[in-house]
């Protein structure tokens, strides 16, 4: 099994540098050795040359779903296209349309997750706002959980 945690968003924005700030917590954690991080900036299409050989990628990003600063949202990626409530953060092409070019291509991994959060500043600054902050740790947990959770639901798909 192998899982791919992609943070995505600009660390020069604020709270639109989310992404990059959760792979930077997760790199301090010690992780099964079937994860691999990436700080996959804001293009999504260049992100699909690391989906080869991927069973499981977790998305990670700043998202607005018009709730309270720092509310965690976790998604489908292929349901997020019917989200009318949520529009993820300004990068040129989300999730979604990633994944549908990586079919195209023979590349999209065979399952996907999305982890964001509602952010308060997305104006220039390397600092997270205090309420993103303040739930980081919680969305390092629960995407901690979600790798625990797929590995240990997979381990007997091994065995022979």
């Amino acid at each position: 099994m192998k899982i791919l945690v992609i943070g995505i968003g600009n660390e020069l924005q604020g709270d639109d540098g989310l992404g990059i700030h959760v792979i930077k917590e997760l790199e301090k954690v010690s992780l099964p050795s079937e994860v691999s991080l990436l700080a996959g900036g804001t293009s999504g299409p260049d992100l699909i040359f690391y989906f080869e050989g991927v069973d499981y990628v977790i998305f990670v990003d700043a998202v607005r779903g018009g709730n309270k600063p720092g509310t965690i949202y976790k998604y489908n990626p292929e349901e997020m296209k019917y989200q009318k409530s949520i529009a993820l953060s300004p990068h040129q092409i989300g999730i979604p349309e990633t994944l549908s070019l990586a079919e195209f291509v023979g590349k999209k991994p065979k399952k996907s997750i999305f982890f964001g959060m509602e952010p308060m500043n997305l104006d220039y600054s390397m600092e997270l706002s205090e309420s993103v902050k303040k739930k980081l740790p919680r969305l390092v947990e629960l995407i901690v959980e979600e790798i625990d959770n797929f590995l240990a639901s997979n381990k007997d798909q091994n065995i022979l």
